[in-house]
Order: C-alpha cells, then sequence, then structure tokens
C-alpha cells in the first residue's frame, strides 16, 4: 500500500509541475500560422505542378487531383514570410509577403507565359514595301491569328505573342508570295523581336497595246509564242490574252534569260510581231498598230 501511495504521489507531482512551470515552450497545433497558395493561369484556370517556395525552401508543388486541386497549403515562420511561385514555361511572378501570424490565409498567384513583340520588315529591290499584307497564324493552322498590312516604312508589329510556332504568309499585288515559320521565344529573343524579308516582284511581261495616235487599243488579242518554237509547224502559243481597257496584257508564264515572240491582232488594224529578250529592265514592251487601210 505505501508504494502505491508513493507512486500516486510522484505522479501528481510530475502533473504540477508540467502545469505551473515556464520551462516548456511551443505551442498547441490550433497556434500553428498555415497559408494556402491557390495559383492560376492568366486565363483563370487552376494550375497544379507548380512549385512553392517559402523563405527561400521548397514546400513542395500545387496539388492535381481532387477539391485542392491547384492548391498547396504551408506553415508559416513567426514574423514575415516571403512565398514564391515558379512553373515550366510560365514567368515567375513577384514573391509575396505573407505574415506569420495568421492562420488559415489564402493567397492568389497568377501566372502569365511570356510573351514577345514581334516586328517584320517587308522590303523590295527599291526599299521598304508599303500595303503588304501579312497574315500570323499558329503553326500549322489554317485560322488566321492575326493579319495587318505594313506602313510606309514597310513594318508591321504582332504585340504580346506567347511563346510557341507560328507561320506567317505575305502578300501583295505583283509580288511573289512568301511565307514561312517562326518560333517566337522571349527566353532567346527578350520582350521584343525583328525580321526582315525582301519580296521578289512576279515575273511577268507586260504588253501594251497602242495605236498610231498613241491611244490605248483595248480588245486586242496578244499571242505569246517561244521564239525557238515560233516557225516550227502548228506552234501554238504560250498564252493568248486580250487587252484591257488600259491596253494593257501581262504574261506570267515566262522566264528570265528566254526571248519570246509577241503577235498582236486587232480588228481594222494592221498585225504586228515584235521578238522581246525577257530579263531585267527588258520586261515590258509596248506595240503601236497601223490602221488597216485595204
Amino acid at each position: 500500500m505505501k508504494k502505491w501511495m508513493a507512486l500516486m504521489l510522484l505522479l501528481v507531482s510530475l502533473f504540477l509541475i508540467s502545469c505551473s512551470g515556464n520551462e516548456l515552450t511551443g505551442g498547441t497545433v490550433a497556434d500553428v500560422s498555415t497559408a494556402t497558395i491557390i495559383v492560376r493561369n492568366e486565363n483563370g484556370s487552376i494550375m497544379y505542378g507548380a512549385e512553392i517556395y517559402v523563405n527561400g525552401e521548397f514546400k513542395g508543388k500545387t496539388n492535381q487531383y481532387g477539391e485542392f486541386r491547384g492548391t498547396k497549403e504551408v506553415v508559416l515562420q513567426s514574423g514575415d514570410n516571403s512565398v514564391k511561385v515558379q512553373a515550366v514555361g510560365y514567368l515567375a511572378p513577384e514573391p509575396i509577403i505573407i505574415s506569420g501570424e495568421g492562420i488559415g490565409q489564402r493567397v492568389t498567384f497568377i501566372l502569365k507565359r511570356p510573351k514577345t513583340d514581334y516586328t517584320i520588315r517587308v522590303y523590295d529591290e527599291e526599299g521598304a514595301l508599303d500595303d503588304v499584307k501579312v497574315t500570323l497564324s499558329h503553326h500549322e493552322s489554317s485560322t488566321p491569328f492575326q493579319a495587318d498590312f505594313t506602313d510606309d516604312k514597310g513594318e508591321v508589329t504582332f504585340s504580346q505573342l506567347p511563346d510557341g510556332e507560328y507561320h506567317l504568309e505575305l502578300r501583295k499585288g505583283f509580288y511573289q508570295e512568301e511565307e514561312f515559320n517562326i518560333t517566337i521565344s522571349r527566353s532567346k529573343m527578350g520582350k521584343e523581336y525583328q525580321s526582315a524579308i525582301t519580296l521578289q516582284r512576279e515575273v511577268e511581261l507586260l504588253v501594251e497595246v497602242r495605236g498610231e495616235d498613241g491611244t490605248t487599243l483595248p480588245g486586242a488579242e496578244v499571242s505569246l509564242y517561244e521564239e525557238s518554237d515560233y516557225n516550227s509547224p502548228g506552234a501554238y502559243p504560250l498564252a493568248a490574252k486580250f487587252t484591257k481597257e488600259d491596253g494593257k496584257v501581262y504574261f506570267r508564264n515566262v522566264e528570265y534569260g528566254e526571248s519570246y515572240v509577241v503577235e498582236v491582232r486587232r480588228e481594222g488594224f494592221e498585225m504586228e510581231r515584235e521578238t522581246v529578250e525577257f530579263r531585267l529592265g527588258y520586261d515590258s514592251l509596248e506595240i503601236e498598230l497601223e490602221v488597216n487601210t485595204d
């Protein structure tokens, strides 16, 4: 009995010491300061797999499944806590300072993809080329993303493009169409990127038909032959067209360095024939028809 009583007295003494002394530190679980970190992208969708750092220490990633998807609960130290979030393919936002005195705090981070301003300059052999239609679409997509025309400096800018693959098409009358792909990457290009391209004029032969008095002659039939085939039996023209109201026709099935024979006929006029060596500087031909006096 005495041993039992002595044991009880010892237990009571230990209990009283634990309750009355200041030697023990810390707090209950309810006193722990926590914060729920919520991560969304710029479109408002929640993001899982984002890395969370508190005071430079990695605390894990936002949840992938369940009702806590896109969130991560972290324990805070007393005082101010620097919380940082980052994810692959997104710009890291500035850290947020959270007080360690609160309980159940909720903080939302918005992550944005890197974006770049892209300027393209278009030229021809004479300099800057305006009014070129530049169409921008996502790579392997037929739907235009943006489209605009070059200004008097030959420039057009597409602002704040997310990183990715893009397809560009350039079109202007009497010029050969151009298209190419480009990879936009802010990490490689920075906030702004520029490129330049030169458009080549369409390879075409202009034939202008006029009367003796200098007036334009619409409705004249203009036939184009290769000179090497012109005198062959049964020679057939490469193309035959009628002049418009301005007395002009254009032939695009021609090549530089080749020679061609042009025949022009119009009712009430003598037929005319001329040979032209097609090359730069000799890509237009003016033919004058004489009135048929017979």
